[in-house]
């Protein structure tokens, strides 16, 4: 099971600049939630600028949900409301 998570209160997370390895462009992110077991994470990105990275940078899975604007992610455009 499980364990209880508390309710995310979104003033307890700070902006940042966005830790985007060899990215090119602006962007912040604000960490939402951290497993200190394994150090995967749920973030926040807003892009405040267009933004590119090359290929073959991941180094985990990734999971993108587009809340604003669109994204183009290998030859796909996807757009507001995405997952």
């Amino acid at each position: 099971m499980r364990p209880h998570v508390e309710t995310i209160q979104e003033s307890d997370y700070v902006w940042h600049g966005a830790e985007l390895p060899l990215g090119e462009g602006r962007a912040s992110e604000r960490r939402l939630s951290v497993d200190e077991e394994d150090g995967s994470s749920s973030l926040r990105i807003d892009f405040h600028t267009d933004w590119w990275r090359g290929a073959g940078i991941h180094h985990a899975d990734t999971e993108y949900y587009v809340l604003d604007g669109e994204m183009t992610y290998g030859d796909q455009k996807i757009g507001k409301g995405a997952y």
